[in-house]
């Protein structure tokens, strides 16, 4: 996959992410109506039980049971389809060991391989505790502290790099995008 190719799905997704806000906001009044509805129902149910509890005392008068309204927007499937895909995405990558990860990083031209790793390091391990900790990927962490790569990689070979190793094209370019 090549760097246009890679923005091309990139920019499918954000169209999907944005047809997704556009569509509950639409669905916004009826989704408050809902919440509304909810709580009522559980009002309802509460009154109920207490009734049943306290036979004896004078009766909680009871609401109506309410059936929540349908949403009357919905995301049309193709759009369904990629932010499945995304998601999809983001939990396999969860689900790789650090074994994996390693031997996928090690596949990687040695240009970009510790600027990788360290993105991988922070994106997937970087919030585990010590005694949990794994120190498969520290030598290309530090190595990339000391040698500050990404000073001369651009954004593109980065990107393509994290699209080779499993990461979607979205969630590549979101990734440089945080550090530009």
């Amino acid at each position: 996959m090549n760097i246009e190719q890679v923005k091309t799905e990139a920019a499918k997704v954000n169209t999907a992410r944005d047809r997704r806000t556009k569509i509950t906001q639409l669905n916004r009044p009826t989704i408050l109506n809902n919440r509304k509805i909810a709580k009522s129902n559980e009002l309802r149910r509460l009154r109920i039980e207490w009734n049943e509890l306290h036979p004896d005392e004078e009766q909680k008068e009871v609401p109506e049971f309410q059936s929540p309204l349908r949403l009357p927007y919905h995301l049309e499937p193709e759009y369904k389809a990629t932010m499945k895909a995304e998601t999809d995405n983001q939990s396999e990558l969860n689900a790789v060991t650090k074994e994996e990860w390693l031997r996928r990083i090690k596949e990687l031209p040695n240009r970009i391989r510790n600027r990788i790793a360290a993105l991988v390091w922070w994106d997937f391990f970087g919030k585990d505790l010590v005694a949990d900790r794994s120190d498969l990927l520290d030598g290309y962490v530090q190595a990339e502290l000391q040698e500050k790569s990404y000073k001369n990689l651009s954004h593109d070979e980065i990107i393509l790099g994290l699209v080779s190793i499993g990461y979607s094209p979205y969630k590549a370019i979101m990734r440089i995008g945080k550090e530009s």
